[in-house]
């Protein structure tokens, strides 16, 4: 199969304070940066003396535990943890002796290894308002969760989860259901993303302009997903800002149209910059070969319109380029993403300041 471009190729990595990766052997790859995007606290100019590695099963126990390493002119490091916890959390304390309140990072890795998940991931450590980075096992965003193992679910369950809501259409979750396991606390949010044309109408729209594919999808990011469901995201953020509600995690079909759309708007409104938005996007095409197999039949399907694979290769991207147009035609049509959020999605003031407080870290 010669795609052009190679998905992997459009992924942008994103600019992390820290990074957690899981290795082959068991071990975590921690790295970090010394410095980096704390400008605004003039502590934050020097570089640490020494770096103390933490670990815990919950961001919020970090803090009070002891070192299990120390790290000196280093920027990485590799941890073997003895424990079986369902998620590691790592945290990152730069030490200056000559400083009382040492920097504290959480970290945390992105991608969870979830049994028949796709394109799962965590969207905790990006840096939000005032340098506060996005709280870790908050926040988790999803392709479809019908191939979960029973494993996978209890993976899920033993993250806290308390909703999974999904943004598919009706017809999508009748083909592909799923039915969440008894006994767990985990509660299913259905909250379709409409559109107001028939489905036979879109179908012949994409066959008509099957060579403005691009196009086509341009007009769903932003006509579609923005513009005629903005009480569909301004649910979802209303769950978001009672912490109650959290963990949560909200998915589609491969996790990266709708539910790219939902992240943007979210992130934006917790202060995460343009760049940062689009690379999270972008991560999505690390598993373009997951999300392609799953949904091969929909592609036999669409060559039987005269599309040839070349032409379909657009829809299962995940191009930077249209998730900077997106929040282009955003800040274009309303303003500001604060702006859309209060005026088309319908939050209060105090229900923007209320997520940002759930899903912000205090520094």
């Amino acid at each position: 199969m010669n795609l052009q471009p190679d998905p992997k190729s459009l992924i942008i990595p994103p600019n992390l304070l820290a990074e957690v990766d899981r290795l082959a052997n068991g071990r975590f790859r921690l790295t970090w940066q010394h410095q980096a995007t704390w400008q605004h606290q003039a502590t934050w100019q020097r570089q640490a003396e020494r770096v103390d590695i933490l670990a815990a099963p919950e961001p919020d126990r970090l803090a009070t535990g002891k070192p299990i390493a120390q790290v000196k002119e280093s920027q990485s490091t590799e941890i073997l943890l003895t424990a079986n916890w369902p998620r590691p959390y790592f945290g990152l304390r730069f030490v200056d002796e000559e400083r009382t309140n040492n920097r504290f990072l959480t970290v945390a890795e992105r991608v969870l290894p979830v049994e028949g998940a796709i394109n799962l991931r965590d969207l905790g450590g990006y840096v939000g308002l005032a340098g506060r980075p996005l709280r870790w096992g908050r926040v988790y965003r999803s392709g479809m969760l019908h191939q979960l193992t029973p494993i996978g679910w209890q993976t899920l369950a033993d993250l806290g989860l308390r909703w999974v809501c999904d943004l598919r259409s009706e017809t999508e979750v009748e083909q592909n259901p799923t039915p969440l396991p008894q006994g767990t606390a985990v509660s299913p949010l259905p909250r379709p993303v409409q559109s107001p044309d028939s489905r036979m109408r879109q179908l012949f729209s994409v066959w008509r302009n099957r060579n403005q594919l691009d196009q086509i999808l341009f007009e769903i990011y932003t006509r579609v997903m923005l513009d005629n469901n903005a009480a569909i995201i301004g649910d979802i953020l209303r769950h978001l800002a009672d912490p109650d509600n959290l963990p949560f995690l909200y998915h589609c079909t491969a996790g990266k149209d709708r539910t790219g759309v939902v992240t943007a708007v979210l992130l934006g409104l917790l202060g995460v910059d343009d760049e940062t938005i689009i690379a999270d996007y972008s991560l999505t095409n690390a598993h373009y070969g997951q999300f392609y197999a799953t949904l091969n039949q929909d592609v036999q399907r669409m060559g039987s319109l005269g599309f040839d694979e070349q032409q379909l290769h657009p829809i299962f991207l995940a191009q930077p380029q249209m998730m900077a147009d997106t929040l282009a035609y955003l800040r274009r049509q309303y303003g500001s993403i604060e702006q859309y959020v209060r005026q088309q999605a319908g939050l209060d003031k105090q229900t923007v300041a209320q997520l940002r407080e759930n899903l912000l870290e205090k520094i």
